[in-house]
């Protein structure tokens, strides 16, 4: 049943319109317990139609949206008369929006330093957030997409994430809102340093989008210290910037595997720090077939499993181990 406010009186009608312009009528009915009118059914008057109501969807206010029983959706707006019309689907494709699915119940989140916009379960109906300030709590299976149009990078808008969770789709709508998946590059230098620092929550990020053209610093310390993170996000770019990936699953010690690592060509600092103290992590694929840019694998396996199986270019030139090359212990296997 849709809730429907004072000063409408019990046994009352509503006036409506549906589309394609039918008039009608809303009948609802007083709540004898909440001592509020709910809405019965909807009579158009052009065919004596009655349609009975049959779920309420979202009450935004005074606005509220509510399902009949022959599947249409509807939106009642409390006006001086009050009009009834067939909602416009305002769903989106959550796999366009930076997207953070709930494992757990009361979830809420967070964004430090700047404003963003979020909806709920993909509706589309978009609340501002303020910096700081955390969104309504959802449950397990629930998720919160955002979206905004920064201008500039900043390395403290960092998210706080409160119970486990998964992340994925794509961040670029923080950067340009609904049209993220229309660019190809990243905006900045910096463009998702520090996002998900040190949320000891997120447990899955291997649906995250992370497919564009690079620039320097571009993940830089993105993940480090996800103590629960076991499966990364693909990395699939092939051509790298100074400091691009540099530290970000340090300290990921639940992390499982690597992301595959494609480029050929390395670059200063690129993976520096990359997967230090990944305690956990037994899989590593990185195809560089040199590592003569500076500090590029500087520290990058410290601390890693003592076994695994690293997956090496059959035409790398380098045979560095050791923390700074192939883990010591881990078996080759050339590719």
């Amino acid at each position: 049943m849709a809730e429907l406010k004072k000063p409408w009186n019990d046994g009352g009608s509503l006036s409506v319109a549906y589309t394609g312009d039918r008039d009608g009528s809303a009948v609802f009915s007083s709540d004898p317990y909440e001592g509020i009118n709910r809405v019965q059914s909807v009579v158009f008057r052009d065919a004596g139609q009655t349609i009975a109501i049959e779920k309420l969807v979202r009450q935004d206010g005074i606005r509220q949206q509510f399902v009949t029983s022959d599947g249409k959706v509807f939106k009642v707006t409390q006006g001086r008369y009050g009009v009834l019309k067939e909602a416009v689907d305002t769903s989106i494709n959550i796999e366009n929006y930076l997207t953070i699915e709930a494992l757990a119940d009361g979830l809420t989140a967070k964004l430090a330093s700047d404003a963003v916009e979020y909806c709920v379960d993909g509706d589309g109906v978009w609340k501002t957030l303020e910096a700081g300030v955390a969104t309504e709590a959802i449950n397990t299976g629930q998720t919160l997409s955002f979206r905004a149009n920064y201008k500039s990078y900043n390395t403290s808008r960092r998210f706080t994430i409160t119970k486990s969770c998964n992340v994925l789709g794509d961040p670029m709508s923080l950067y340009y809102g609904d049209g993220a998946k229309n660019y190809d590059t990243l905006p900045y230098n910096y463009s998702f340093a520090y996002l998900f620092y040190r949320i000891t929550t997120i447990v899955d990020a291997s649906k995250l989008v992370l497919d564009r053209k690079l620039k320097n610093y571009a993940y830089y310390y993105m993940f480090q210290g996800c103590t629960a993170l076991k499966y990364p996000p693909e990395l699939p770019a092939t051509t790298l910037y100074s400091s691009c990936y540099r530290r970000m699953f340090q300290g990921c010690t639940a992390l499982l595997i690597s992301p595959k690592l494609p480029a050929l060509t390395l670059e200063s600092y690129c993976y520096e720090y990359m997967l230090t103290s990944c305690g956990k992590c037994k899989e590593i694929t990185m195809l560089a077939t040199s590592i003569s840019a500076s500090n590029c694998l500087l520290g990058w396996v410290n601390a890693v499993s003592k076994s695994g199986t690293f997956y090496k270019n059959k035409d790398a030139t380098w045979t560095t181990t050791g923390i700074s090359g192939v883990p010591s212990g881990w078996t080759v296997i050339l590719i």
